[in-house]
């Protein structure tokens, strides 16, 4: 009102426009141009951004870090390495000398070496030096940007006063767990669950990378030596006919020869396009599978992308973007 009279230069309509204010605010005080009122800033949608939380950053690496960690010596042949591998069915082990982290060594480090030559050659001549770590204080946050930017799939957890000293592991697995965690504990209050809101069209990568079922074991291991990913589909005359892990490999070694088609897993787990990350999560923890090939629902041998457990992690970054 007052910049009315300002800007017309007459305060005369000062008193009209208190009446006429009034008036209004009686006849329509009940009622409102907005589709409906909400209870606090934080229940409002043009606030949202004001109360949103990166739910990791609320969890602790310690938390959910493992703490019977497997590792290896230096001295550990490559030939035991994978045997270790098959066994476990872990992917990577912090390697230790006299109680002290020394460095770390994957199953691409098990691929790059001649069956033949597995017996002789030692994990101190192909392990990582460059140690990447966690410590248990930081948040889950921290962690999984440092494993972003550095491509691991897992951080030793050492004390952050002797950073050699290893006190547990942290996995992609772990991660998921935290987010999980961080949902049921209620740690958000204001939030609705993206897992359930987030479709896997949104975030399955189309790019896939599958492999044709007469390609030799031998061909495929050098795949994996190049790409990070620990599962292949496998396609025949442009058809999704199975999938192909680090595990099927690892049993395959001796014999390098051996087709794609032989060895694949062709109980094909799934999702699909229109499922909600949710779902298809339930149904990586129900079969113990680490990714799920996206079909057409109406044509299930076709192809459309794959959704990982990492992918799953970062759907949590699409919250904001979620009404």
């Amino acid at each position: 009102m007052i910049m009315v009279s300002e800007m017309t230069g007459n305060y005369n309509l000062l008193v009209p426009l208190m009446l006429a204010c009034s008036i209004s605010y009686i006849i329509t005080g009940g009622r409102t141009i907005y589709e409906n009122q909400v209870l606090t800033r934080a229940h409002s949608p043009a606030h949202r951004e004001e109360f949103i939380i990166d739910v990791l950053e609320e969890v602790p690496v310690e938390k959910v870090m493992s703490k019977s960690v497997v590792t290896v010596s230096p001295d550990t042949t490559i030939k035991e390495l994978s045997k270790l591998v098959a066994s476990t069915g872990h992917l990577g082990y912090p390697v230790v000398k006299d109680g002290r982290l020394v460095g770390m060594v994957t199953h691409r480090d098990v691929l790059r070496i001649p069956w033949s030559e597995t017996s002789k050659i030692k994990v101190e001549q192909v392990m990582s030096r460059g140690l990447v770590t966690a410590t248990p204080n930081e948040s889950l946050a921290s962690a999984l940007r440092r494993m972003d930017e550095h491509g691991v799939g897992r951080l030793p957890v050492v004390k952050r006063e002797d950073p050699k000293k290893l006190i547990g592991i942290l996995t992609r697995r772990d991660l998921i767990k935290g987010h999980e965690m961080a949902k049921h504990e209620g740690l958000v209050e204001f939030r609705r669950d993206v897992l359930d809101k987030v479709k896997v069209e949104e975030i399955m990568r189309r790019d896939v990378i599958a492999v044709d079922s007469d390609m030799k074991i031998a061909e495929l291991m050098g795949l994996m030596t190049k790409y990070t990913y620990q599962g292949y589909p496998v396609i025949e005359e442009g058809k999704l006919v199975g999938i192909i892990t680090f595990d099927e490999i690892i049993k395959n070694l001796k014999r390098p020869e051996t087709l794609v088609r032989d060895v694949a897993n062709k109980h094909l787990i799934v999702t699909y396009p229109d499922e909600t990350v949710h779902q298809a999560l339930d149904r990586m923890y129900k079969y113990n599978v680490g990714r799920l090939p996206v079909v057409d629902r109406r044509n299930p041998t076709k192809l459309l992308g794959i959704i990982t457990k990492t992918d799953v992690i970062r759907a949590h970054e699409l919250e904001r973007f979620i009404p």
